[in-house]
Parts: structure tokens; sequence; C-alpha cells
């Protein structure tokens, strides 16, 4: 009676566990499934497949897709996947995937926005002083720029920052863009250069 007892209970464990992460197992499984497929096909031979107009449309859907520190290194891996080939315009890869870059991270930003009130008004000062007692209005802006344009660095974290410093959003978004255009053709540049020494 004891063992019947137990093994429900562990179905019913594992029924609860399953329900609760399966999109946590399922992205998994998609990554493990993903990499069989380029370790037996390979990259290459699924490029060419793709083409490059179907290319530049993966390089805007991963970056749409790649807008958080945790899912970033799939959007790069496919950019340094595309700019390799020698078939992709490192400047048109940057315009492709700058505004998507910029779309996502503008989810932060007005999450920052939203956030003001749980965060508590002294964090929201401290960061808004920082932001605005600088001698420049310009200084955000720049430094959205050069964080963007010249740091791997996570963009997610910048764009919370900035909304919850109450920086507008019509001073931050053009650098961001900018720095995000930057940033994937200096990417692309060097990948492709780095495949054709």
């Amino acid at each position: 009676m004891r063992v019947v007892a137990t093994g429900y209970d562990s179905r019913m464990e594992l029924g609860l566990f399953l329900k609760k992460y399966h999109g946590f197992i399922g992205f998994s499984v998609f990554i493990f499934a993903l990499a069989i497929l380029l370790f037996v096909v390979g990259p290459e031979k699924i490029i060419a497949a793709i083409g490059v107009e179907g290319g530049y449309l993966l390089i805007f859907v991963t970056a749409l897709i790649g807008v958080s520190a945790f899912t970033s290194g799939s959007f790069y891996a496919t950019v340094i996947a595309f700019a390799s080939t020698g078939e992709f315009n490192p400047l048109l890869i940057g315009l492709t995937a700058a505004p998507a870059m910029a779309v996502g991270h503008t989810l932060f930003f007005f999450l920052g926005i939203y956030s003001q009130p749980l965060v508590g008004k002294q964090v929201v000062m401290r960061l808004s002083e920082w932001m605005y007692q600088r001698e420049s209005k310009w200084a955000a802006p720049a430094f959205a720029y050069l964080y963007t344009a010249f740091t791997p660095l996570p963009q997610d974290f910048l764009m919370l920052a900035l909304g919850l410093g109450g920086t507008p959003f019509r001073r931050v978004i053009i650098p961001v863009l900018l720095g995000n255009v930057t940033f994937i053709t200096l990417l692309s540049f060097f990948v492709l250069k780095g495949f054709s020494l």
C-alpha cells in the first residue's frame, strides 16, 4: 500500500514539476536539438540553405528575441555565423539587427519607468540625480551610446536604469539605436576580416 502511494506521489510531483517548468524544459530541448543539428549538418550548409535574404530575416528575429542577458548569446552566435561566411554586408547586418534590438530593449526601459513606485523613492531620486546633475543633459544619452556601441555587456540593465532614473525616452532611443548599429557592424566587420585572413 505504501509503495503504491509513494509511486503516485512521485508521479504527481513529476507532473507538477513538468507543469511548472515546461517553458524552461522546452527551451532547453530546443537548444539541445539545435546544437545537435549544427554539429551534424554544420553551420555552412544551414546558412547556404537559408540564403542571404532569409539570413537577414533570421538576424532580425534573433535580435528581437535576444533582448535579455540570458538570451543574447544566441543572437551574437547568429551574427558571428552569418558574418563569417562573407556573404553578408557588415553594415546591413548592423542596420537589420539594431532596430530589433532597440525595440526589445525598450521593454526594459518602460519596465524601469513603471517600476519606479515599487523600487522606492530614494533609489529613483539617486538615479535621477546621477542622470541629471551632470554638466550636460546629454550625459545619459552619450553614456548610452558608448555603452551600447563599444561593450558586449547586457543592455537590459542599462535600459532598466535609464527608465528608473527618469531619462526621457526620446533622449535615449536614438543613441541606443546608433550604438547597436555601431556595435553589430563592428562585430560583423571584425569577424569577416578575421575569417578572410
